[in-house]
């Protein structure tokens, strides 16, 4: 794909407000004092204007709702019924923490067209709610439960971590049992409160033993009749595990941030990913098609042949592009160097740490 040809289907993810009922230890965003909300008046502007740049390149597109959790916004069903005036343009879900959805709240969903609703499950009962809060897995079931009453498709989400990463077995078979069509994990991102749990980052190693219980797992599903859940290892380096394992036509995952992603926050700033918090441009004072086009930073993460540093003689270079962008930033201030969770890289980087120490040690 050229530097600034858009995919056929472009991703906002609308960060509709930072507060949230929750304080998960986890959590990406920032403790704190209410911000600056956008009004509801604004919202509306907005999704117009993401509607014409939409039209203006001749695609269509898809807006994850999300925040905080969105469900506090008493303004969302006006603009949930606004976004079903453009079904035929954009489609829409919701991500939440499953705690305030019932039967009224799904009912609203159904009648404007939610494609699904994306719950957070990190763990057993234990284990979530030690994350999450007393009493969260339990609302996190009824919550599945409601929406598949409703015939709302649902996703689970699981945020992995040494805290969690055994658990992930355990989270797949509650989703077979409600009905959630599919489980997806990513990996905890040291910002925000997650900041505080770096300890719990795993290793490149662990990633991979976890990728591995991820797969053991989806080829349970696969054996198990009237399930309809699907373990989905679409996400940064998991495409290795399926390759290694023999999956046929596998596309190796690369980062979407601002090439066929961008998300919209609280406050009106736009970023390239909400997990990569660089500001690129402002509702209000830019235009979507100015951010996409003219943002340096967007043009960079963009930028065709680039390799991440630490990635130069890897042979996904191009493919996978570094991996987790965002873990990288996180944990270096730097999208464009190699996952520091890959053991590809980790491998070299000793294997030149080990030749660096080679030549020294010859010339002594």
């Amino acid at each position: 794909m050229a530097e600034d040809a858009l995919p056929r289907r472009f991703l906002l993810q609308w960060h509709l407000t930072d507060s949230c009922n929750l304080s998960c230890r986890h959590c990406y965003d920032e403790a704190g004092q209410p911000k600056p909300e956008l009004p509801l008046e604004q919202l509306v502007a907005f999704l117009r204007q993401y509607i014409r740049f939409l039209d203006a390149n001749g695609i269509t597109g898809h807006i994850n709702f999300t925040g905080g959790e969105p469900f506090l916004r008493d303004d969302l069903p006006e603009l949930l019924r606004e976004v079903r005036r453009h079904h035929e343009t954009v489609s829409y879900a919701i991500l939440s923490n499953g705690t305030m959805i019932d039967g009224p709240c799904a009912r609203l969903l159904r009648r404007t067209g939610c494609r699904f609703v994306q719950i957070s499950v990190d763990g057993g009962p234990e284990t979530h709610d030690a994350l999450r809060g007393p009493g969260t897995f339990n609302a996190c079931r009824r919550a599945l439960g409601t929406l598949r009453r409703h015939g709302i498709p649902t996703m689970m989400s699981f945020t992995v971590s040494r805290v969690n990463w055994h658990d992930f077995p355990d989270v797949v078979r509650m989703a077979c049992e409600e009905g959630a069509n599919v489980v997806w994990s990513d990996r905890l991102l040291p910002l925000g409160r997650g900041a505080e749990m770096t300890e719990n980052l795993l290793t490149a190693q662990e990633v991979d033993r976890f990728f591995e219980t991820m797969f053991r797992s989806a080829e349970e599903l696969r054996n198990r009749q009237r399930c309809p859940t699907r373990v989905r290892m679409h996400r940064a380096l998991q495409f290795r595990t399926l390759i290694s394992r023999g999956v046929k036509n596998v596309i190796p995952y690369r980062c979407n941030a601002g090439r066929g992603l961008l998300s919209l926050m609280p406050d009106g700033r736009i970023l390239p990913c909400r997990r990569m918090p660089v500001t690129v441009g402002f509702f209000g004072r830019d235009s979507l098609e100015e951010v996409y086009r003219e943002a340096p930073f967007l043009r960079t993460l963009r930028a065709e042949g680039r390799v991440a540093a630490g990635c130069e003689d890897c042979a996904w270079r191009a493919s996978c592009g570094g991996g987790l962008r965002c873990l990288a930033y996180a944990r270096g201030g730097d999208p464009f160097r190699a996952d520091p969770q890959c053991s590809l890289a980790r491998e070299a980087r000793e294997r030149g740490e080990a030749a660096r120490s080679n030549r020294v040690f010859r010339r002594d």
